[in-house]
């Protein structure tokens, strides 16, 4: 029994891994729009970067560089928004980059597989001198980059072949998943403390319950059990409380 326990974990292991794995032959159908993608996402954090009090250093763009293709990572984030759609009848892939950030799963590694193989052909530090420059717009750092600086926009994409099948869908983050993560909610979400400041209940405290005194007309010992699994107390049951000698008379 043992071992067909094992084999199970292990098959699903195997399975999860497989979901979170790239798909490298799918690499040249996107590798122009991911060189776009990735241009934009550069462009856009050196920009953010920029206007902060401490200044902008090549330092800090090397480091955006290195690791923009790694989606755990902060300058990674883009690549878990990143959708790939079938067009025309499944005859061309596409990059749709959605509104939430959700798992990198089997497309978001794909994505994150061509953006190292484009930075692997030499030319990032053309991008990063580029980037530091701040003399070129993000459509303009685009044209040079992926025409120019690499080959990747070079040919029209080519049609995929029938026998591929299509990727899994899109999937965003969970609330659940985002709190664990200590991510913000998604657009048009609040959180709990929002919520509770839009409600006016800011700064007020949690209504503490008190506990209730034993009602009359139950016996002591049932009295005792409610009151504890109200509280979350431990059952300590109580001697049956001796009646009035003027109830006794009164119930012959």
């Amino acid at each position: 029994m043992w071992r067909v326990q094992l084999c199970l974990v292990v098959a699903a292991a195997a399975a999860a891994a497989a979901a979170e794995a790239g798909v490298a032959s799918d690499v040249k159908y996107i590798k122009c729009e991911v060189c776009e993608h990735l241009v934009n996402a550069l462009h856009a954090q050196v920009a953010a970067l920029r206007k902060k009090a401490d200044g902008l250093g090549e330092g800090k763009i090397d480091a955006l560089i290195e690791s923009v293709c790694k989606p755990e990572e902060e300058a990674g984030a883009w690549l878990r928004m990143i959708d790939l759609v079938e067009m025309s009848g499944g005859q061309f892939l596409r990059i749709v980059r959605q509104r939430e950030d959700g798992p990198c799963g089997q497309e978001c590694a794909t994505v994150a597989m061509a953006c190292s193989a484009l930075l692997e052909e030499g030319w990032e530090n053309e991008l990063g001198e580029a980037l530091y420059s701040a003399k070129k717009s993000a459509e303009q750092l685009r044209e040079k980059a992926c025409r120019s600086l690499s080959s990747s926009c070079s040919r029209a994409a080519s049609e995929l072949p029938k026998s591929r099948s299509r990727g899994p869908p899109f999937r965003a983050y969970t609330e659940e998943e985002r709190a664990a993560r200590g991510a913000p909610a998604a657009p048009g979400m609040l959180s709990r403390d929002e919520l509770r400041y839009q409600l006016g209940l800011s700064g007020q405290a949690e209504p503490v319950p008190k506990p209730e005194p034993p009602r009359p007309g139950l016996g002591a010992a049932l009295e005792a059990l409610e009151h504890a699994a109200a509280f979350d107390l431990p059952f300590e049951p109580r001697s049956p409380a001796k009646r009035p000698a003027s109830w006794v008379q009164g119930e012959k």
